[in-house]
């Protein structure tokens, strides 16, 4: 084993297992440019209606902005590597998964490039998909769900927080 200042040496050959993993990477970072440069000039995306070239990032845009708090994490449906979606349950549960991502790649230049991306709820073939749920340290900070159920403080101890003006009997004013 040698201790290497420069880090660990990038795969030589990028695999779709890599680019499948730096998907969810981009995908729960909200990087869309990062997202694009890993589809194919011609990739498409299978949401329940085809999409192809551009709009495909902007569809995943819109997938994210209909689940708030959506994120993937590296699953595998038998020997296939997917990306499984999870939503936040707040019914006793943490996170509920709602479906999962298939990829289809193409040889390219540097890496596999996905040339075509498939989102379905369950596996139609009765494949056994595998994956962990979301951890902590995966929901950034502002993504926090904890803090809502809790009741996260509205201000900093020490600090006043201004709502509006009051009435005499504490109640917020009204024009």
């Amino acid at each position: 084993m040698t201790n290497d200042p420069r880090g660990p040496e990038p795969p030589a050959d990028p695999t779709v297992e890599d680019v499948v993993d730096a998907f969810v990477e981009f995908f729960n970072a909200k990087d869309w440019d990062e997202v694009a440069t890993l589809l194919a000039p011609d990739g498409k995306l299978n949401l329940g209606a085809g999409v192809e070239g551009d709009g495909v990032v902007d569809s995943l845009v819109e997938l994210a902005l209909s689940h708030p708090g959506m994120l993937l994490t590296r699953g595998e449906r038998g020997d296939e590597p997917v990306a499984v979606a999870w939503i936040p349950d707040g019914e006793g549960r943490p996170w509920v998964r709602v479906g999962y991502f298939s990829f289809s790649t193409v040889d390219a230049a540097e890496h596999p490039l996905i040339e075509y991306l498939e989102y379905s709820d369950v596996p139609e073939d009765g494949a056994e998909l595998l994956a962990e749920e979301p951890s902590a340290d995966e929901v950034p900070e502002w993504d926090d769900w904890n803090e809502w159920e809790e009741g996260a403080p509205s201000a900093e101890p020490g600090e006043t927080e201004v709502l509006g003006e009051l009435e005499p009997n504490g109640e917020p004013a009204t024009d």
